[in-house]
């Protein structure tokens, strides 16, 4: 294939929906403004930045980008330079986007019209703007030279009012907390994630989390005093360092002083992130700081917790819209096959990085094997040998019904909480004397009782693990028919 064609095809893969990258130290506003303003959530990456980090440098991450398959965390075109990816999440609704989209910047624009007669989309015009709208409904707009936004929008009008809105504004419109953290963030790190929770907690479903977290069990005055403060959240902002290592923090911003928080900060922040299903690896070894009206931690992120944070925006870090072959020119027998390995290997990894944090954590994984699900749908096709297709569509599906068992499990967890509980008594008196006993009298009833949280939740936990430690041997049984099937097929280790 020709570069030009292949530079192309890259400079497509991100905009539809594919990584998420912005400069976080190089003026964002010029990518910003064009996101929506009812956005709650923001995920910048610094591409150039993040290429000549020496972690990067050391493990090739510039030319794993032109890979299209999940082979590390971060998976973003070579060419491009700075993206923005935001979204509404809905909040009360296990973080499930209501849309996305993202701006990226680039050198050039590539040619739409080419990409158009080479991938089966047609031209298009938003709101003046050069546009393509692909087969499958997915579309990208120039905004400016260099800089094209992409979405999965179904709704036309809606694209075209993103659009027209910002014509005559050039800057932000983003919530007050998403653009204090983009002007707070460090500027040294190359990814930032901020997800606005202004008004998303009220002070009654505060107290009920609290209710249930052990280092505050019997302190009904602390409880208040906390839910006051965690009723004021603004929002979590998320900032990635990549050195030698993945280094960061994880900040929560509140309105309301957190000095009461200091003796359970590191608990308590944890279960704030896992009440929003997004828990991260290995928090034992956090340190939780309180300053102001904050809680902080500074965190060296696994390669699984940078997949994860990018993929709360983003299905996969690589869209696969965008083909690096015509349906004219099929593959030869042996890219068929390097391209179906690279298939098993992306189901694989992620398959096993599922496992490792189920296996470490009895949180809620729900969120995850959602997103993860997500990525393996968008995994390429093409030339994808159709047995492993198959099973790949096994295993996403497998994952959302494990997620949907995660689910009802904690609805039915919260139901049981709620119901009252009653308890049976019985007591009795009286005297016993020489000639026999008299003056007995005895009481029975009923009395209210708290529930016992523990053991709601251990049993309702064990029903959904019951369906994950089924679903899983399925997925690992499978995993070794196909890798036997694939490799006698093709003759080559899958």
């Amino acid at each position: 294939m020709k570069m030009g064609n292949r530079r192309i095809q890259f400079s497509l893969a991100v905009i539809f929906c594919a990584g998420v990258s912005a400069s976080v130290a190089q003026e964002p506003d010029k990518l910003v403004r064009w996101v929506p303003a009812d956005a709650n959530a923001v995920i910048l990456i610094d591409v150039d930045a993040l290429f000549k980090a020496p972690l990067a440098i050391r493990e090739n991450w510039q030319k794993q980008a032109a890979d299209r398959f999940v082979n590390h965390e971060i998976n973003v075109p070579p060419d491009a330079h700075r993206v923005v990816m935001a979204s509404q999440l809905d909040l009360g609704g296990g973080l499930q986007p209501v849309w996305e989209m993202g701006v990226v910047e680039l050198d050039r624009t590539p040619s739409l019209a080419l990409v158009a007669r080479r991938e089966g989309g047609k031209l298009d015009s938003i709101a003046g703007h050069s546009a393509i709208r692909l087969d499958n409904g997915r579309m990208a707009v120039e905004l400016e030279p260099g800089i094209l936004l992409g979405t999965a929008q179904p709704n036309r009008q809606i694209i075209s009012r993103w659009v027209g809105s910002v014509k005559t504004e050039t800057t932000s419109r983003l919530s007050p907390f998403l653009q204090q953290s983009l002007k707070q963030a460090d500027r040294t790190s190359q990814l930032l994630f901020a997800l606005d929770l202004l008004d998303s907690v009220t002070v009654n479903s505060a107290k009920d989390l609290l209710a249930k977290f052990e280092p505050l069990k019997g302190k009904e005055a602390d409880q208040a005093d906390i839910a006051d403060i965690l009723a004021s959240v603004k929002g979590i902002l998320l900032t990635v360092h990549v050195t030698d290592k993945r280094e960061g923090s994880v900040h929560v911003e509140f309105s309301k002083p957190t000095v009461i928080m200091k003796s359970v900060a590191k608990p308590l922040l944890e279960e704030i992130l896992k009440s929003l299903e997004i828990s991260l690896e290995d928090s034992d070894h956090w340190v939780v700081t309180v300053s102001g009206s904050a809680l902080e931690v500074k965190v060296e992120f696994s390669q699984a917790d940078l997949r994860r944070i990018v993929s709360l925006l983003a299905a996969s870090s690589v869209s696969h819209d965008v083909h690096e072959a015509t349906a004219s020119e099929p593959s030869p027998e042996a890219e068929k096959a390097e391209i179906s390995r690279k298939y098993f290997r992306s189901v694989k990894t992620l398959v096993d990085e599922l496992r490792k944090s189920l296996n470490k954590s009895r949180d809620n994984h729900a969120v995850w094997m959602e997103r993860y699900a997500r990525k393996i749908d968008d995994l390429p096709i093409k030339d994808v040998d159709k047995d492993l297709l198959v099973f790949g569509g096994n295993v996403s599906s497998s994952l959302r019904y494990q997620a949907q068992a995660g689910r009802v499990a904690a609805l039915r967890s919260g139901v049981r909480e709620a119901q009252p509980v009653y308890q049976s008594y019985s007591y009795g008196a009286g005297a016993v004397g020489p000639y026999g006993s008299y003056g007995g009298y005895s009481f029975s009833g009923t009395a209210r009782v708290m529930p016992n949280y523990t053991q709601i939740r251990t049993e309702e936990h064990a029903s959904a693990s019951q369906v994950r430690i089924a679903e899983m041997k399925q997925i690992e049984d499978g995993m070794v028919q196909i890798r036997r099937a694939m490799t006698e097929r093709y003759n080559i280790e899958f």
